[in-house]
């Protein structure tokens, strides 16, 4: 969840570890760290077991790299220059499990509420006024993972994140790539297709590339599917391996879709 890195370079190698040594959740001392993103990944389609290998962790890492623009520690006022890495005005997207959430009344007799989002470093307070509050109020829970785009508020105490979207980590929409040796395989093989889509149906785009004419075909929303890991285990096993790929979209993709 970091602006240019999910963790440091240490913490890079420390997760790596742990993550081959094929474990489940661990719980104790330094090792609470390891354990809030075991328990991010439970907002994603894997469950947090040993059975699931470092290729498919390190994808939902990648994840939170793309998507967010700056991590907790960044609203934190520098001990030497008294700055933060933020800056007053700009917009970023965070993302992280909400460990806090408290509701109240403005002058107004409105609700807004007081949100304490925490990611791998730390956390961050998120403000959420009375304009987006009834909308996103379903997602204001314990626990829940959410990406957040707001405004930065910085001070020489303190920075917020005044929230204008907000989205669970789950609902971010994906595509799934597919690709085909040519054009003829993809016409042998659509109709088994069709038939995984009519058992997965979803929200998650399904693009066609063929290899050697070097063609893009975007199959219609209503042969949209739901992009879990039992349907990846149903594609590959028709298409290969290697040639079924899942790429999330942005925040702000998302965003102009409500």
């Amino acid at each position: 969840m970091a602006v240019l890195k999910i963790v440091p370079k240490l913490y890079q190698e420390k997760i790596s570890e742990k993550l081959k040594e094929e474990i489940s959740l661990v719980t104790t001392g330094e090792a609470k760290y390891y354990n809030r993103l075991y328990k991010f990944f439970q907002y994603t389609d894997i469950q947090c077991t040993a059975d699931i290998n470092y290729e498919t962790r390190k994808m939902y890492m990648d994840s939170l790299e793309k998507q967010t623009t700056a991590k907790s520690t960044d609203f934190e006022p520098d001990e030497e220059s008294g700055r933060a890495v933020v800056r007053d005005g700009q917009h970023y997207v965070v993302g992280g499990l909400i460990s806090n959430v408290t509701a109240k009344l403005t002058k107004n007799n409105q609700n807004m509420a007081f949100v304490t989002l925490e990611d791998l470093y730390g956390t961050v307070e998120i403000i959420v006024f009375p304009t987006i509050y009834q909308n996103v109020k379903p997602y204001l829970i314990e626990d829940q993972g959410i990406y957040v785009k707001g405004r930065a508020s910085v001070s020489e105490e303190s920075g917020k994140l005044i929230a204008e979207y907000i989205v669970p980590i789950e609902q971010i929409p994906k595509e799934v790539w597919i690709q085909t040796e040519n054009i003829e395989e993809f016409t042998e093989k659509q109709q088994k297709l069709y038939g995984i889509i009519r058992k997965h149906p979803g929200k998650d785009e399904i693009v066609i590339f063929s290899k050697k004419e070097k063609a893009i075909k975007r199959l219609p929303s209503y042969e949209n599917i739901s992009a879990k890991n039992d349907v990846f285990s149903e594609l590959k096993s028709l298409f290969g391996e290697k040639n079924v790929k899942v790429r999330e979209k942005s925040i702000e993709k998302s965003e102009k879709k409500r």
